[in-house]
């Protein structure tokens, strides 16, 4: 026998342990909360829910008057994109800037929202 012929043998007893372990993680008993989670991240329901619990935070928070002239836009790398009507409601909201920030925070830790960004654009 080769030295090689050695090594492939110690490499298939190997392989064989390791599918062997697959098959039984697979024959594994899941949990009703893993299987839930799994729907849920596969048909985007988790994201879902997270912009709706946001935009209603954002609602009480700026109230409805400037709830009705804004829209959320995207949440990257913390900074939260919010689209505005109009140079004047820009301004306004920027005034309130970081009151809204800390609620934002404070009702949202998941979220890590650490800036805002307003943009002129449509709301609708």
């Amino acid at each position: 026998m080769k030295p090689d012929d050695d090594y492939s043998e110690l490499d298939f007893e190997n392989a064989k342990d390791q599918v062997e372990r697959r098959r039984v993680y697979r024959r594994r008993l899941k949990t009703a909360s893993g299987v839930m989670g799994q729907v849920m991240a596969h048909r985007g329901i988790a994201q879902q829910q997270a912009t709706s619990e946001l935009s209603e935070t954002w609602s009480q928070i700026v109230g409805v008057s400037f709830a009705g002239h804004t829209r959320l836009g995207s949440l990257k790398r913390g900074v939260l994109e919010i689209h505005v009507a109009n140079s004047m409601i820009s301004q306004q909201l920027s005034f309130k800037k970081q009151k809204i920030l800390q609620q934002l925070q404070e009702q949202l830790p998941n979220n890590k929202i650490r800036d805002m960004r307003f943009r002129i654009g449509s709301t609708g």
